[in-house]
């Protein structure tokens, strides 16, 4: 497998496991129950390898696709770019997760926190994945095409009757 296969194995963990504890966390605060709360606590540990091994693969995902002529440059640029700032709020949710599990005695405060860091965490690996996507997939971004991939060799120049259905 290259670079960009694994980046896609592993990009896909915090895009959905974010947006997964988070659910766990605001679980145990409604049932107040503390084994779902170390569950989520060891969740963003988990969570934060899961991230540094997206981030790691990233580079040479990037290597990969940059060889295609579609490929705008800034894309992969901006993607990156919120990639890191994912990071560093992963970091700083890994470090919620320890202070959670070494203090846990006033672990509610800690949930709160956790809780909260990770719905902003789950809008912005959103986010991370959506200009991901655009890297090969402009059709997502609603704007115009490029004119390489809105007029690909022997397709009509006008849409068919089933395009306009």
């Amino acid at each position: 497998m290259n670079g960009a296969a694994w980046h896609l194995v592993v990009n896909h963990v915090p895009v959905i496991g974010y947006p997964f504890t988070f659910v766990l966390l605001v679980l145990s605060l409604l049932r107040k129950s503390d084994e779902l709360s170390i569950v989520s606590y060891g969740a963003l540990l988990v969570l934060a390898g899961a991230t540094f091994a997206s981030l790691r693969t990233g580079g040479p995902a990037a290597h990969v696709v940059r060889r295609f002529a579609e490929i705008v440059p800034e894309t992969i640029h901006q993607h990156a770019h919120a990639a890191d700032q994912g990071w560093y709020g992963a970091i700083a949710l890994a470090v919620v997760g320890l202070a959670g599990l070494a203090f846990f005695r006033s672990a509610r405060s800690w949930t709160v926190l956790a809780a909260l860091g990770t719905l902003a965490l789950s809008v912005q690996f959103g986010w991370v994945a959506h200009l991901g996507g655009l890297i090969r997939h402009p059709e997502i971004g609603g704007g115009p095409l490029p004119a390489a991939v809105s007029q690909a060799p022997g397709t009509p120049s006008s849409p068919s009757k089933h395009d306009r259905l």
